[in-house]
C-alpha cells in the first residue's frame, strides 16, 4: 500500500508546492526523523524499531474488532431509540458549547456522533434489558474505536508508523494491550499539520490557549443572519470560516463518511433554506428538539415545496434512509432537530453543494486551502479540535 502512495505523494508535492526539503534530517546521521507528540526522534540514533506496515495494520484491526464487538454487545441491551436520541443530543451539546461558551470545536466528537448514529440506525435485535445509566460513557467508548480507525487510515497511507515496544506474535494478538501500540508521525505529516494550523485545526491544548486569548477580546458571534444571501455572497463573506470548518470535517476518508452526502448530484436544496428551516425550531435547554413526523412533513413542504422529498432522503437519517446525512433524525412517529448543529453545518454545505463557486473563491483569494484540496484523497490531520478565527 505504501509503495502505491509514494508516487502520488510526489506528484501532489510537485503540483502544490508542499515541499518536504525544509524538514531537517537528524543532525548526527542524516536519517529522516519521526515525531512523537511533535518531539523529533531519529530511528537510527534512538534505535527505534518500526513494525512492518502489514503487521501494524493487522494489530490495529485486531483492536478495532475487539473493541467493536465489546461495544456492540453492550449497547444491544439498550433501547434503540433512546440510544439514538442520546447520541444526537450529545452532538448538539458539542456544537452548542462553541456557540454559547466560545470553545474550540471538537470535530472528533462530532464525527464520532455521526458515525455512531449511522451505525446504530442499521442495527436490529436490541434486547432493551436495561436503561443507559452512564450517558456520557457511550459516545466516549465509541470515540476510542474512531481513534483506532483514524490511526489505521493514517498508517495505511504512510502518515504514521507503529513502533515495536515489545515482542509480538500475529497469531497471539490477544496477548497485546492497546497500551503497547506507540504511534509516530512522519516528517511529511508534520508538514501537513503546519498547514492545517493555518486553518486553526490544531492539538487541543493549543486550541484552548488560542480561544482563551480571543475570548478576552471578542464576544461570541454566530456567523450570518436571517437575511437571505445567495451562495456567492455567503462564500465571499464567510470564506475563511467555511474553509476552516470544511478543512476540519473533510480531512480524511473516515470523516468524509461521517459528514458527506450520498448521491450528491440529486440534491438541489440550498444550504441557506436548510439552515432557516432547522433553526425555525426552538432549541431546548436539556434535550434535543422534537416534533411529530407529520408536522415535520407539513413544514418541510412549506419550505421546500416539491424538493421536500430531497430533505427526507438526504438529510433525515432513518431506518428507511440509513445513508442520509444525519442533519435530522427520524425515530418512528417523531423527528429530532438539531438547531445549533444545523446552523454550523449549513455553512460547511456551501463548500459541498456550491463547490464551483467555492473553488473559484479559493483561487481568487489564493488561499492555502488549495494545498489541502489537492490532498483530499489523503488522510490528513483530523483528531484535534478546531478553533474559530
Amino acid at each position: 500500500m505504501r509503495n502505491l502512495i509514494a508516487p502520488r505523494w510526489k506528484s501532489i508535492v510537485k503540483k502544490t508546492g508542499l515541499h518536504t526539503n525544509n524538514l531537517l534530517p537528524c543532525g548526527k546521521c542524516g536519517s529522516k526523523r519521526l515525531y512523537f507528540f511533535d518531539d523529533p526522534l531519529c530511528p537510527t540514533c534512538d534505535k527505534l524499531t518500526i513494525i512492518p506496515t502489514t503487521d501494524a495494520l493487522a494489530i490495529i484491526n485486531h483492536f478495532i474488532n475487539t473493541y467493536q464487538k465489546t461495544f456492540l454487545e453492550e449497547v444491544r441491551d439498550f433501547n434503540k431509540n433512546e440510544l439514538l436520541s442520546l447520541v444526537f443530543w450529545e452532538r448538539e451539546k458539542i456544537i452548542r458549547q462553541f456557540y454559547t461558551n466560545y470553545t474550540p470545536i471538537d470535530q472528533q466528537g462530532l464525527a464520532t456522533c455521526n458515525l455512531l448514529l449511522k451505525r446504530v440506525i442499521r442495527m436490529n435485535d436490541f434486547l432493551e434489558t436495561r436503561s443507559i445509566s452512564n450517558r456520557n460513557s457511550v459516545v466516549e467508548a465509541y470515540r476510542t474505536i474512531v481513534l483506532l480507525e483514524l490511526n489505521l487510515e493514517q498508517v495505511e497511507v504512510g502518515n504514521r508508523v507503529v513502533l515495536r515496544t515489545i515482542q509480538y506474535d500475529l497469531n497471539k494478538l490477544r496477548d497485546l494491550s492497546i497500551g503497547d501500540i506507540v504511534y509516530c508521525e512522519t516528517e511529511e505529516y508534520q508538514k501537513i499539520k503546519k498547514i492545517m494550523e493555518k486553518f486553526n485545526v490544531m492539538p487541543e491544548e493549543k486550541a484552548k490557549k488560542k480561544m482563551d486569548a480571543w475570548r478576552l477580546k471578542l464576544e461570541p458571534i454566530i456567523p450570518g443572519s436571517k437575511k437571505s444571501n445567495n451562495a456567492s455572497e455567503t462564500l465571499t463573506r464567510f470564506f475563511e470560516t467555511i474553509s476552516m470548518w470544511y478543512t476540519g470535517l473533510f480531512s480524511n476518508k473516515l470523516y468524509r463518511s461521517a459528514f458527506g452526502l450520498s448521491r450528491m448530484e440529486e440534491i438541489t436544496i440550498k444550504p441557506f433554506p436548510l439552515r432557516v428551516f432547522a433553526t425555525s425550531y426552538e432549541a431546548k435547554a436539556d434535550e434535543a428538539t422534537r416534533t411529530s413526523y407529520a408536522d415535520f412533513l407539513q413544514q418541510s413542504e412549506k419550505f421546500f415545496g416539491k424538493d421536500s422529498n430531497q430533505l427526507i432522503e438526504h438529510f433525515v437519517l432513518s431506518e428507511r434512509h440509513p445513508e442520509a446525512n444525519p442533519l435530522f433524525l427520524r425515530l418512528g412517529d417523531y423527528v429530532l432537530v438539531s438547531p445549533h448543529f444545523a446552523e454550523f453545518f449549513s455553512y460547511v454545505l456551501h463548500a459541498i453543494l456550491d463547490r464551483d463557486i467555492f473553488d473559484k473563491e479559493v483561487e481568487k483569494k489564493k488561499s492555502p486551502i488549495r494545498v489541502l484540496l489537492s490532498l483530499e484523497r489523503h488522510c490528513l490531520l483530523s483528531d484535534p479540535p478546531m478553533c474559530r478565527p
